[in-house]
C-alpha cells in the first residue's frame, strides 16, 4: 500500500509542476524524504498523510489508494480483510 500512496503522492506533485525537492521545501522536510515516500521505500503516518495532502491542496481521500485499486493490486483478500475488520467490502 506504501507503494501506492506513493504513486498518489507523485502524480499529484507532477500535476503541480513542482520537483521534489520544492515540495520538500515547502513541507520542511528532505528531497531524499519525498522520494522515499513516491518510491514506497517508507511508509508514512497519518500526520504526514495530512500534511502531503495540506500541502498539495487535495482531500486526504486523493492521496489513499481506492478499495478497487488495492483489489486489482493484492487481490480479494483486501476485500476479506476489510469485512473481518469491521468495515464493509464493495
Amino acid at each position: 500500500m506504501t507503494q501506492l500512496i506513493g504513486e498518489n503522492l507523485l502524480q499529484r506533485r507532477r500535476q503541480l509542476g513542482w520537483t521534489q525537492h520544492q515540495l520538500a521545501q515547502r513541507m520542511k522536510t528532505s528531497r531524499a524524504y519525498i522520494s522515499q515516500i513516491e518510491t514506497g521505500a517508507y511508509g508514512v503516518s497519518l500526520e504526514k498523510l495530512y500534511a502531503f495532502a495540506h500541502h498539495l491542496n487535495v482531500e486526504l481521500s486523493a492521496i489513499l489508494p481506492s478499495l478497487d485499486r488495492m483489489r486489482t493490486e493484492f487481490g480479494e483478500d483486501i476485500a476479506l480483510l476489510r469485512m473481518q475488520r469491521g468495515g464493509v467490502a464493495k
